[in-house]
């Protein structure tokens, strides 16, 4: 979601009517968003009431809550996912039903609508918990190192220059069928997440400060992802080639070392639509090579990457990326929930 902008304005907003509670207690499909669109971002409003609700779940938390001034109606409020909540101190019962608590959001663009994204939560106690903010990575220090590839490492932001696999797709040099495919994305017909679907590689390994595991036994590598609900990658050493693999939806990955490199050469995935990116859906010839190299100190490893999809690229897409090396770190991935999924679909 974006930055609030500079012109904020702070207002007390209010549903009039009874109509409006109905509203509020509708169906969760006419509830459903997640495009930014569905919000006013230049704008912040207080709603206090009691916590109906606390769904701690992906791919976003959200919190049902009955307003103060009005019995009948109840507001939901989207907030981020519990990865990225946790980096503001949240946890599955930071919140309980029956609580009093007062939360500065941005109201929805609809303002017919019992909906907001919240930006904030102040309990009765007047501590206050960030509901969006993402902090900055934790570094490793000089006494806590890696040996190799294994254990918990961090995804830093991608550079200012490297594909955004998460915007419209029109950054990437598209094929024909490419350009018309992201022309034509329908966030509420084939938002792939909104079924629980993560996305694939490469834009899987980019997620910015994902926590992700990498485990390594004699014959494959295991690669966990902590914000995408514990989705895993395995990479199989004990083959040179893709003969007898099946498409799937994160392809068939075979990788070798090189150095103490890790190169993985992935091809067989499944057709997908959001393959290639957000709005950009993947064909069957679709094919990625990776690369995770570990710097001599031990602090960090370079992630970088080549995609080729003749279907709906013009031109391979390369990019690189850093991770670093979080011993202190546990992953504590959370299942997707189908409703909460849902909500996703702006309607």
């Amino acid at each position: 979601m974006g930055a609030i902008g500079c012109s904020r304005i702070v207002e007390r907003y209010l549903l009039a009517g009874a109509a409006c509670g109905a509203l509020a207690l509708a169906a969760p499909r006419a509830l459903a968003h997640h495009s930014p669109a569905a919000y006013d971002q230049e704008t912040e409003i207080t709603i206090e009431g009691t916590v109906v609700r606390y769904e701690w779940a992906n791919p976003h938390v959200y919190l049902h809550l009955r307003d103060a001034t009005d019995d009948a109606r109840v507001w939901v409020i989207e907030s981020n996912t519990p990865t990225s909540l946790r980096r503001s101190g949240w946890s599955a019962t930071s919140l309980v039903v029956g609580e009093r608590v007062s939360i500065v959001a941005n109201p929805p663009a609809n303002r017919q609508r019992a909906v907001a994204f919240g930006r904030s939560v102040r309990k009765e106690d007047g501590a206050v918990l960030l509901m969006n903010a993402r902090d900055g990575s934790v570094a490793a220090t000089a006494a806590v190192v890696s040996n190799g590839l294994s254990g918990v490492w961090e995804t830093q932001p991608p550079a200012a220059d490297s594909p955004r696999f998460a915007r419209n797709g029109f950054d990437l040099p598209l094929t024909e069928k490419g350009r018309a495919a992201a022309s034509s994305f329908s966030e509420a017909a084939a938002y792939a997440v909104a079924d629980c679907m993560p996305p694939t590689a490469p834009a899987l390994m980019q997620t910015p400060l994902d926590l992700k595991r990498i485990e390594i036994s004699g014959t494959e590598v295991r690669i966990v992802s902590d914000y995408w609900w514990g989705t895993q990658r395995t990479v199989h050493l004990d083959r040179a080639t893709h003969d007898g693999a099946s498409p799937s939806l994160h392809g068939d990955s075979i990788g070798r070392w090189e150095a103490g490199v890790l190169v993985i050469d992935t091809a067989l995935f499944a057709e997908y639509s959001m393959g290639v990116g957000r709005a950009v859906p993947s064909g069957a010839r679709k094919h990625v090579v990776e690369r995770l190299a570990p710097a001599a100190d031990g602090k960090s490893l370079t992630y970088s990457f080549v995609l080729e999809d003749p279907e709906y690229l013009s031109a391979p897409v390369s990019g690189d990326q850093q991770w670093v090396y979080r011993a202190d770190a546990e992953l504590e991935p959370v299942p997707c929930d189908l409703e909460s999924a849902r909500r996703f679909r702006q309607e």
